[in-house]
């Protein structure tokens, strides 16, 4: 006779620390994602820990210091530094461990490892894990060695240039050589402030064609293009870097961004600006030298827009996790309660519309879970070609008859490992998005395919694609006619909830994203408004044969006898399925945490017959629980349960056989089958 249900064991404030574990995991995920995108950067990117201890270097540190990056894993930024740099540098560091904030434009003095020293720019951000602890830095280290060189050199051509022109024999021609020659720009104001010379460089960055454009006097050039500080905020004349260094106010790496006469377009400098001084100690003119450091300051932003894209991505993981858990307990029990209804009972209806509801909120969380990266979902291998003429049928119903959708679709594409019905998001959400854009106007959609390699120089002309490891990928490309779209509006397409309508619906190219880094993929928009829109998402290629396929379902009778144990830290989700499965017949156990299974199981050995095992609980996960109980008993069969996907979930499983997985939300007959299928 088996043992009676035993009542929910509770253990008392278990709940929350699973949130922690979970953030760490992800967090590492992350970061694996991280790496990719900078491991190709031309500056260094590293982090250190809270000892300030190298953990992480991207092999651009070889192309700064001499070191690979397994060389400097470990050390601290205080043992490539020479001692008197060290002396200087390590109480501004204390401080900054004591209060960790991000730091800027750091400057310091490295050894190279041939024994040359190297002067290094340095940003960084503190990095804290999900509990709000402190973790160490990250950031970018750039080589300005040669910019201090020039800077030098203008002040020992200023100090030559005082002495000529005190003994009158100024030589113009060598000063004009050596100016022609900078990288950096050059620019020299008189006393009033207007200017009077610019070097090669100088004039390419502002814009102008020739040096005669940018004579004029101060009043004119103010209307000919913008300085901004890095605020965004607009420099009046008086506030310029050579007006400011004309009223006695020091100028160094300031940093402006102009609006280049030409384009319109922007670039970012460090100015600096220092006053030249006549035999009376009179202000004779202002020299000022400039750095170009827009690339520097995309990658900045590359940096913040992938932690920002983390964070919420770890918001939207786990809220799509506790969210599953409350929907087991609204489609399991509108699920049951059904079955217990005769079928011309008038409350069918109402509960077939709850469980509706409730299929349509998972998948809901299924997009979040999407656009949190934890979406490898149930892969086979699919051939994009072959399955779009299928998917087009789905989505020419939702698009005005004006619109013609055109395929042009390669005829040996190679096939690519992935979710069927992921894909399927993915090229709807694209199609409707154009359809969108085209609106009530005739305009036209068009749907290619073709193979795409990816190389280090394909990268480099299309940095969103950054993350991209070298291989062949199959593209898919969806181009319409549609109105176009402004920079501002493309910086902020893919992010969750926005939306160029009235009202924003849903995670739409957002999930879209998601799916896409899921798969390992990479996805990249141009556009020109007026002239539309032209999304390119690129997949990587499998490397399995076609016709395998990560698994399948099989039909079976429901209802069953036998002793079962839920392991589940919700008590929503322990009292559904207890109910549920008593109804088909089980007799069922119940345990709020790995600690209390283990518990169960130790006083009825031989009696379960299975264990539903949550994955997700605190102080000891499913995980950790399975080898426990199969200490116990090793032949024990568990259906792992979990609201991440099958792929992520059985991942963490790897070496521990189990008998099933059942993703959460479930209704109470697909438990069941489960059940059943495991058993055997």
């Amino acid at each position: 006779m088996g043992p009676t249900p035993s009542p929910d064991l509770a253990v008392s404030d278990e709940v929350r620390q699973l949130r922690a574990r979970i953030a760490e995991l992800e967090h590492d995920r992350s970061e694996t994602r991280f790496r990719e995108l900078i491991e190709n950067t031309s500056d260094w990117i590293w982090e250190v820990d809270a000892n300030l201890r190298y953990i992480y270097a991207s092999p651009r540190v070889w192309d700064l210091l001499g070191y690979t990056a397994e060389e400097v894993l470990g050390k601290t930024p205080f043992d490539l530094m020479p001692p008197e740099e060290v002396q200087h540098l390590r109480p501004e560091m204390e401080r900054l461990l004591q209060d960790p904030r991000p730091f800027r434009r750091l400057e310091n003095t490295n050894f190279h490892k041939d024994g040359s020293l190297r002067v290094l720019e340095t940003s960084g951000v503190p990095v804290f894990d999900i509990a709000g602890r402190f973790r160490g830095f990250r950031g970018i280290d750039r080589d300005i060695t040669e910019r201090k060189r020039a800077e030098e050199e203008l002040r020992a051509s200023e100090e030559r240039y005082r002495a000529l022109a005190a003994e009158a024999e100024i030589n113009r021609r060598e000063l004009e050589s050596l100016i022609t020659s900078m990288h950096d720009g050059l620019v020299a104001v008189d006393a009033a402030g207007n200017p009077v010379m610019m070097n090669p460089a100088a004039l390419q960055m502002h814009g102008y064609q020739n040096a005669s454009e940018a004579m004029a006097p101060l009043a004119e050039v103010s209307t000919l293009f913008e300085l901004r500080d890095a605020d965004g905020n607009l420099l009046p004349p008086h506030r310029w870097p050579g007006s400011r260094a004309l009223a006695g106010e020091p100028v160094t790496n300031l940093e402006v961004e102009v609006v280049r006469r030409d384009t319109g377009k922007h670039f970012v400098g460090y100015y600096n600006a220092v006053p030249v001084h006549d035999r009376e100690g009179r202000i004779e003119l202002i020299v000022i030298t400039i750095t170009d450091i827009t690339e520097y300051k995309r990658m900045e932003q590359r940096l913040r827009d992938a932690q920002r894209m983390e964070s919420i991505g770890l918001l939207a993981g786990g809220i799509a996790h506790d969210f599953n858990n409350l929907l087991v307990g609204v489609i399991g029990n509108a699920s049951l309660a059904r079955e217990y209804l005769p079928p011309a009972n008038p409350a069918s209806e109402l509960l077939d519309s709850i469980i509706k509801a409730g299929e349509q909120a998972a998948h809901l969380t299924r997009q979040m879970l999407a656009y949190s990266g934890r979406g490898k979902f149930f892969l086979e291998v699919l051939n994009l070609s072959a399955l779009i003429p299928d998917m087009s049928g789905l989505v020419i119903p939702s698009i005005p008859k004006k619109i013609a959708l055109r395929l042009d679709l390669a005829r040996d594409l190679p096939a690519i490992e992935a979710d069927r019905g992921q894909i399927q998001q993915v090229f709807m959400n694209l199609v409707l998005n154009a359809a969108e854009a085209i609106g009530a106007t005739e305009g036209a959609i068009t749907v290619t395919t073709a193979a795409q390699e990816v190389s280090e120089s394909y990268v480099r002309l299309h940095p969103s694609l950054a993350s991209l490891l070298p291989g062949t990928y199959a593209r898919l490309e969806v181009r319409d006619t549609g109105c176009g779209m402004e920079d501002a509006t493309m910086a902020k397409i893919f992010e969750p909830f926005f939306s160029t309508k009235f009202m924003g619906r849903g995670l739409g190219l957002a999930a879209v994203a998601g799916i896409v880094r899921s798969h390992r993929g990479g996805i990249m928009v141009n556009s020109v408004p007026g002239e539309g829109s032209c999304f390119t998402v690129l997949f990587p290629v499998a490397e399995r044969a076609a016709g395998q396929s990560g698994g399948g379902t099989c039909a079976a009778v429901l209802h069953g006898t036998g002793v079962l144990l839920v392991v589940d830290d919700e008590p929503i989700v322990r009292d559904m399925s207890k109910n549920l499965l008593e109804h088909y017949g089980y007799t069922v156990l119940v345990a709020n945490s790995g600690l209390a299974a283990i518990d169960l199981f130790k006083r009825y050995p031989g009696e379960i017959a299975l264990v539903i095992l949550d994955l997700s609980m605190p102080h000891m996960s499913g995980q950790e629980t399975l080898p426990e109980l199969r200490k116990i008993r090793p032949d024990v069969k568990v259906v792992v349960s979990s609201g991440y996907t099958e792929a992520e979930t059985m991942a963490l499983f790897r070496g521990q056989p189990v008998a099933g997985f059942i993703q959460k939300p479930y209704t109470s007959a697909g438990i069941a089958e489960k059940v059943k299928q495991a058993l055997g």
